[in-house]
C-alpha cells in the first residue's frame, strides 16, 4: 500500500515536472518575435541578374509585425552595379513563414574586382525586434562577383601575387634600384640551403638532407587569352637557379650569372597559375 502510494507520488510529481518544463518552453517561445536576414551575408554572381534575400521571424509569432528594408550602396554603386530597391514585409498574427524580395543586379561588360552594397532593416513594428548582423542591427552584405575575365597578362603590382617561402628562402620583395626599364622590380630573396633529416619509412631511421631554400612568386587568375612577356636577371652563385613554369604552356630555367633577358610565352584564356621561382 505504501510502495503504491509511492509510486502515485513520483508519477504525479514526473507530470507536474513535465508541464512544468513544457510551460517553460513555451513561455520562450511567445512574443512578437526577432527579425534577422539569413543568411546575412551573400555572394552572387554579376551575371545572375538579381539576389534573393530572405528575412526570417523566430522566437516568437504573437501579433501582427511588419519591418521597412533599403539598399545603401558600399562599394558596388546604384545604378551601375545594381538598382536601389525598398519595401515592407508584414506577417499576420501567428505566422512565422520566411519573407523575401529581390534586389536587381546589373550586368556590364567592364573588368572589375568585387563590390558590395548594404541592406538594412528598420522601424519594426508590433514589438518585434531587429537581431544584431554584422555588427549593427539588421545588416545584410551582399558582395557582386565580376564575372569578365581579367586582361592577360594581369596587373603587375606586388599585392597582386602571392609570395612564400621555404626553408632558407624568403618572400619576394619591390626591388627600387635594380629595375628594368622601370623604377621598379619584383626581386626574390637571398635563398640559403639548409640542413635536415629525411625519414626512411622502412627502417625509421633518419638521415642528414641538405634541402635547397625557395623563393616562390605566383599569379593566378581567369585570364583572356594573350602574351606573357617578362624580363628577368638571374643573380646568385653556380648553385642558384632561376625557373618560371606555366603548366601546360611551358616554361625557362636559367642558373649563375645572366644579363637581362625577355621571355615572351602565348597562353590561352582560362583559370591560369604562373610560378616564379628562385632555388639555391
Amino acid at each position: 500500500m505504501q510502495q503504491a502510494q509511492g509510486n502515485r507520488f513520483a508519477c504525479v510529481f514526473l507530470f507536474c515536472l513535465i508541464l512544468i518544463l513544457g510551460g517553460q518552453t513555451a513561455f520562450a517561445q511567445t512574443g512578437p518575435g526577432i527579425l534577422a536576414f539569413s543568411p546575412a551575408i551573400v555572394a552572387v554572381s554579376e551575371g545572375a541578374g538579381s539576389v534573393t534575400l530572405t528575412v526570417t521571424r523566430s522566437q516568437g509569432s504573437i501579433g501582427a509585425v511588419s519591418v521597412s528594408y533599403a539598399t545603401v550602396n558600399g562599394t558596388a554603386l546604384a545604378p551601375g552595379d545594381y538598382s536601389t530597391k525598398s519595401g515592407m514585409l508584414s506577417w499576420a498574427d501567428g505566422d512565422s513563414v520566411a519573407k523575401f524580395f529581390m534586389v536587381p543586379i546589373a550586368q556590364n561588360a567592364t573588368v572589375e574586382s568585387s563590390r558590395e552594397f548594404k541592406v538594412f532593416l528598420s522601424n519594426a513594428t508590433g514589438g518585434a525586434e531587429i537581431s544584431v548582423q554584422n555588427g549593427q542591427p539588421g545588416l545584410s552584405r551582399v558582395t557582386i562577383i565580376d564575372d569578365e575575365p581579367d586582361p592577360f597578362p594581369g596587373p603587375g603590382t606586388l599585392a597582386d601575387f602571392t609570395s612564400t617561402n621555404y626553408g632558407g628562402g624568403g618572400p619576394w620583395t619591390i626591388d627600387t634600384q635594380f629595375g628594368f626599364q622601370s623604377a621598379t622590380s619584383l626581386r626574390s630573396s637571398t635563398a640559403y640551403a639548409y640542413d635536415g633529416f629525411t625519414y626512411d619509412d622502412e627502417t625509421g631511421e633518419l638521415f642528414p638532407t641538405v634541402y635547397p631554400g625557395v623563393s616562390l612568386l605566383q599569379l593566378q587568375g581567369d585570364f583572356l587569352a594573350g602574351n606573357l612577356t617578362f624580363a628577368y636577371r638571374v643573380s646568385s652563385g653556380p648553385n642558384g637557379r632561376f625557373n618560371f613554369s606555366s603548366y601546360p604552356f611551358g616554361g625557362i630555367s636559367a642558373t649563375g650569372q645572366t644579363d637581362w633577358q625577355t621571355f615572351t610565352i602565348q597562353v590561352t584564356a582560362g583559370d591560369r597559375l604562373f610560378s616564379w621561382q628562385f632555388v639555391n
